[in-house]
Formats: structure tokens, C-alpha cells, sequence
């Protein structure tokens, strides 16, 4: 069997759990305490309880899996399942992506709060409260989410309108 990904262990500690519950024996996931998905957390997670902001508006404390800890122990496992080949030790070209400082790296887009933004965050703050109050579980969860897709849309599109109309291209 063959599985073929070009970033598992960055992308989720479940994807890289999956890979080692399909290709290590359950006997020997069960040596190793790694047969369940909480047991690879507490072996290899470092889980962080934070304060986040929330879309009502307040804080909230959240616990997150910040990253991984025992980076020899999980290697070792790793190796016995997986042939890993690193970007740099091939010849694929691969493109940069420069910020404003000519490094290759991620690029923060901030937005202009505009009036229009405000009321639109006003508004979602306003949906979120409403949602709280009125539905609990998973419908309460998939509002807010649909909320905010919603909103993020709404955003891009009012972003692209102000830099159309800005550079008066159209």
C-alpha cells in the first residue's frame, strides 16, 4: 500500500496518526500506546490552553494543539512507515513567495476598516450573539461558521470593489 502526501506532519497530527494507524500493525500501536488518537496526543501533542478572542466579541479560553513534543520518539516511528524525502535534498523548482522584505514567506493582507467594514463586523458580532443565545451543538456551530464565510465573501468582495474603484481600472 502505498500513501503519498507532501506534507503530512505540517498539515495535521491526525493525518500523521491516520498514516500510522494504516501502516503500523494494531498490535504494535498498542505497544507503542499509540492504537488511539488521544494516546498520540499525549505522547506527541503539546496541548495549550489559551485565551482566544471570539466572534461575540469577549474572550474565551480555548485548548489547542499548539505542536509536538518528543520529535526523536515520533522520527523514529515515523521512519519505520514512512520513506520522507525533503524538498531540499531534490532538484524540483519550487516558487518563492516574497514578502516585502524579499524573503520567502507567508504575507500578512491587512484591510482598510472602512465604514463598510465596520458595519459588517458590527453585524457579525450581532449574528454571534443571536446565535449563542438561540441554538446550542452542532447548529449553533455550523451558523457561525456559515456566518462567517459569509462575511469573509462579503469582505474580498468589498476589498476588490475599493481597489477597482481606486485605481479607477474599470
Amino acid at each position: 500500500m502505498v500513501f503519498a502526501t507532501g506534507t503530512p506532519v505540517s498539515n495535521t497530527a491526525a493525518e500523521v496518526w491516520t498514516f500510522m494507524r494504516y501502516l503500523i500493525q494494531p498490535e504494535t500501536l498498542k505497544q507503542l500506546h499509540l492504537y488511539y488518537f488521544d494516546d498520540f496526543v499525549h505522547n506527541f501533542g503539546k496541548i495549550e490552553q489559551r485565551l482566544e478572542f471570539s466572534t461575540n466579541g469577549q474572550f474565551k479560553e480555548q485548548t489547542r494543539f499548539a505542536g509536538y513534543q518528543g520529535l526523536p520518539e515520533l522520527a523514529r516511528v515515523w521512519a519505520s512507515i514512512a520513506d520522507t524525502v525533503l524538498a531540499k535534498d531534490t532538484d524540483i523548482k519550487r516558487p518563492k513567495r516574497d514578502n516585502e522584505q524579499g524573503e520567502d514567506a507567508d504575507q500578512d493582507i491587512f484591510l482598510e476598516q472602512t465604514p463598510s467594514l465596520v458595519r459588517i463586523m458590527k453585524a457579525v458580532k450581532s449574528e454571534a450573539r443571536g446565535v449563542r443565545k438561540k441554538m446550542s451543538g452542532a447548529e449553533k456551530e455550523e451558523r457561525i461558521v456559515t456566518s462567517r464565510l459569509r462575511c469573509l465573501v462579503l469582505l474580498l468582495l468589498l476589498q476588490l470593489t475599493h481597489a477597482l474603484v481606486s485605481s479607477k481600472c474599470c
